[in-house]
């Protein structure tokens, strides 16, 4: 019962999408050992790599407040992309039960989109 208290104080005060998927998401990407990932900016954007059923799995982790755009450099070639975010509307519906205040938590942290 004190843990059902607790989840029902985050979702009220803070928002679904941003208790349930925080304001980041780890993105699968397959790139080239050597290739860095850079945002639009220069800044570059660590690489982790998994080992998942004998399969090697490297991902990203991105903001989910706006669209990115990725340079990816490898030797003598790049390329950029952009990757589009998209909205969640069954977090906007979870938010809305729980009345206005979640409504603009999760729009202001951007939890509610996924890549």
């Amino acid at each position: 019962m004190k843990h059902a208290v607790h989840l029902s104080f985050l979702l009220v005060y803070s928002g679904c999408a941003t208790v349930f998927n925080g304001n980041t998401q780890d993105v699968p990407v397959k790139v080239q050992k050597g290739t860095t990932i850079s945002n639009y900016n220069g800044t570059q954007i660590p690489m982790r790599t998994v080992i998942e059923d004998g399969d090697t799995i490297t991902s990203i982790r991105l903001s989910r407040k706006t669209d990115q755009v990725l340079r990816f450099a490898y030797r003598d070639k790049e390329a950029m992309i952009t990757i589009p975010r998209t909205i969640d509307g069954g977090w906007i519906g979870a938010d809305a039960f729980f009345y206005i205040y979640p409504l603009i938590v999760d729009a202001i942290t951007g939890a509610w989109f996924t890549f």
